[in-house]
């Protein structure tokens, strides 16, 4: 497997390094490729995940780089993986194997503290970690430091912060001393990797509020029934989605919102319908609970549908994964179950139904849907709880830093739609997907779809409308006569040449003057310029209808000018 640019320049600076590296490289960038090469290269490695799909997909890289190992994990996701290697032609795995491994940090710990870790922890052994965004002290991470004590760790992740928001450098308490990333992708890495082709396109939409078949209500009516028709409130201990009102209980476990009580705007149902439907779409949800009732309400309109959670067996998983990859499963609910180290590429929707404050999980959240797939034009992000208002497109550039991450965006440069939801960039006067022209251009509200309009950054709005208000007025330039207020007078003197200025103009037009230029010689000294007028013209001159006087008249004050 040949790396691409921008994997061998990532993985030269870490082959060229001896500290405790932390890579960021966008979901779908090819972090695994990368660590794949590291297991060719380094003498002792153990690649470390937390979950067992990851294990998975790892075991299946090495495969592809024909790098025979062994997995710490259970026997079911060894068989998985070694179920995996069939396109590569053998059984990579080697029971045993004493300097390469794959491991579930669950099993790799369990396994030390039964006394069944069978590989020499004291060796120098590079440890490397997917999804390294995991990593903090006082979990099971932070056992690795104390089970290999002369290890070099190395992470992966999209995100280079703690899920909280936090550092994962090692003066925070993490286990990283240096960020790297490509330098050829930058801070603008996601677009840069869409733009050569290693990530699909997107577009967000935001969902619509409300559903008016016969037109009736105006958007802003439509808006304003808002707290009537979907509303989020407490009610005790169970969870449940009725259509487009969800009713929640008022501490929900996992959560990351003050009150537990979460908004859902419009319908996820309705909203598939009108933007994706027959997509493979998967649905994060705040809680198991809503997970299984989303699942139900698609089942229950015709749209096959299921969830998978914690609580099913791996094989379960595994099996409902499988149909949704063959298409069998249209829409896959969930609430954290994919939302890292989920490969699917084929997968084209992202329905938000859920909340977070973290900004690195929304890009993992985001990062789902955005692996390029043959006949897959572009990925669709529905968003029914205004992520993206707060935290910004998946493609916004992000300046991350190891010791002070970046908590997201103060302020966003989108908007949705007044039309059909699309959000895009407050600076276009048009929405690029249904053609409706920018209503923030002219008002301060967008009636029918929600979006928080106080995180929309205010000051490009004012720039938006003020080259909105220069591309009006130079259509008009163009397209009519302006008359400047000249101030002749109201003498003899002053109205004959009023008059004159006017059949001037219209000698110049008949002439074939374009009028945008007419306009800008119009606001010129010379216009206004009473000792022309009175040198060169005369009132007999109103009543001729040749073009030649005024047209040379006119060609030396251009001249002049």
């Amino acid at each position: 497997m040949k790396l691409r640019d921008y994997q061998t320049d990532i993985l030269k600076q870490l082959q060229a390094s001896t500290s405790a590296d932390l890579v960021q490289l966008d979901t779908g960038g090819g972090k695994t490729p990368i660590e794949a090469a590291l297991a060719a290269w380094a003498p002792r490695i153990l690649l470390v995940a937390h979950r067992n799909i990851l294990i998975q997909q790892i075991s299946e890289k090495l495969a592809a780089f024909g790098l025979d190992h062994d997995t710490i994990s259970t026997e079911h996701t060894r068989r998985r993986c070694m179920l995996a290697h069939r396109p590569h032609g053998r059984n990579y795995i080697r029971r045993g194997h004493a300097t390469r491994r794959v491991a579930s940090i669950a099993s790799l710990v369990s396994a030390r503290r039964h006394g069944r870790l069978e590989i020499d922890t004291a060796a120098p052994w590079l440890i490397v970690i997917d999804e390294a965004h995991h990593v903090v002290p006082d979990n099971q991470w932070g056992q690795l430091r104390e089970i290999f004590k002369n290890a070099r760790i190395v992470g992966f992740t999209a995100t280079p912060a703690r899920m909280d928001g936090e550092s994962l450098h090692v003066s925070k308490g993490g286990l990283f001393e240096r960020l790297v990333q490509a330098e050829a992708l930058g801070n603008d890495s996601v677009r840069v990797l869409i733009e050569r082709g290693y990530l699909s396109d997107f577009v967000c939409y935001a969902a619509r509020l409300t559903y008016n078949p016969d037109d009736s209500l105006s958007p802003d009516e439509l808006y304003a029934q808002l707290e009537h028709d979907l509303t989020l409130e407490a009610m005790g201990e169970a969870t449940v989605y009725r259509g487009p009102r969800m009713i929640a209980p008022s501490a929900t476990r996992g959560l990351d919102y003050s009150t537990g009580e979460l908004a859902i705007f419009g319908d996820p149902i309705r909203e598939y319908r009108r933007l994706a439907d027959c997509s493979r779409a998967i649905l994060m949800a705040p809680a198991i609970t809503n997970a299984e009732e989303f699942a139900e309400q698609f089942r229950a309109a015709g749209i096959p549908s299921a969830c998978i959670s914690s609580k099913q067996t791996p094989a379960e998983i595994a099996r409902l994964i499988e149909n949704f990859r063959a298409g069998h499963i249209r829409v896959l609910t969930n609430v954290d179950m994919v939302g890292e180290g989920f490969d699917l590429p084929a997968c084209e929707t992202l329905i938000i139904a859920t909340r977070t404050a973290s900004f690195p999980r929304y890009r993992q959240l985001c990062g789902r849907v955005l692996r390029p797939a043959p006949g897959k034009r572009r990925a669709i992000i529905i968003d029914h709880t205004g992520m993206v208002a707060q935290h910004g497109q998946p493609d916004e550039p992000v300046k991350w830093d190891l010791i002070n991450p970046p908590k997201g965006l103060e302020r966003v440069p989108t908007a949705p739609c007044a039309e059909c939801g699309a959000i895009y960039k407050v600076r276009l006067t048009h929405c690029p997907e249904c053609g409706a022209a920018n209503a923030l251009h002219e008002r301060d509200q967008i009636g029918g779809y929600y979006f928080d309009i106080k995180r929309i950054d205010a000051e490009l709005i004012a720039q938006a409308r003020c080259e909105r208000r220069k591309q009006q007025q130079l259509e008009r330039l163009r397209s009519e006569i302006v008359w400047p207020d000249y101030r002749d007078g109201s003498d003899l003197v002053g109205r004959t040449i009023a008059d004159l200025r006017r059949w001037f103009v219209a000698r110049l037009q008949a002439g074939g003057v374009p009028i945008i230029d007419i306009n800008a010689w119009l606001t010129s000294p010379a216009a206004a310029d009473r000792q022309l007028w009175m040198t060169h013209f005369t009132a007999a001159d109103l009543k001729s209808r040749s073009s030649s006087k005024p047209m040379l008249i006119y060609k030396k004050c251009i001249d002049h000018r």
